[in-house]
């Protein structure tokens, strides 16, 4: 999950969107972006913030059912 610059390091108040892909093994990003809010205009970031989180929440709990794994298993066994 990053912004448009490629970071979680921003102005609040020039918050353009998150950005979420997929990485591989080596943390980059593969494929096109599975969420992308915004234009590139400000957006409100609480409210977006909260968007993405709703979003990376409801893509992972099929993942983690299909896996049996929770997230902090599947933390644990990242480097």
């Amino acid at each position: 999950m990053a912004d448009r610059n490629c970071s979680i390091e921003h102005n609040m108040a020039a918050h353009t969107g998150w950005t979420v892909f997929r990485h591989d093994e080596h943390g980059d990003p593969v494929g096109d972006p599975l969420y992308i809010a915004g234009n590139g205009e400000v957006v409100d970031c609480t409210a977006e913030s909260m968007e993405a989180a709703a979003f990376i929440s409801g893509w992972l709990t099929p993942h983690q059912e299909v896996t049996g794994t929770t997230s902090r298993e599947v933390a644990a066994t990242q480097p």
